[in-house]
């Protein structure tokens, strides 16, 4: 079983070198979902961290990253939910550590 994703939880960065400047963001949004867990919404395919740096050349810039497609046959609105462990694009490639412990689903 896996942990619901939802608005707010923790992403870890620290999988890339690049993100010296700042190890962890969050999940950030979620398209047009009005579904809720926990009281806070449910992240799905189409989703984003929250603005935060990357290292590139000589400073930090900000970005944001979408999830890499997500293996899930649960969905809300025709769209795959994302679970803890889900990751997001390059060049992020950030991961999502921080989930609900009292919400799981079987997939």
């Amino acid at each position: 079983m896996s942990l619901v994703a939802v608005v707010g939880d923790t992403v870890s960065t620290k999988v890339n070198k690049a993100h010296q400047c700042e190890a962890i963001t969050i999940c950030a949004t979620t398209p047009n979902i009005t579904v809720t867990v926990g009281g806070e919404f449910a992240v799905v395919q189409g989703g984003t961290t929250g603005v935060h740096t990357f290292y590139s050349g000589d400073s930090c810039k900000p970005h944001i990253a979408e999830l890499n497609p997500i293996i899930s046959t649960v969905m809300i609105g025709g769209l795959p939910v994302s679970t803890v462990g889900d990751t997001f694009m390059a060049p992020c490639g950030g991961q999502i550590v921080g989930g609900l412990n009292a919400t799981v689903f079987a997939n």
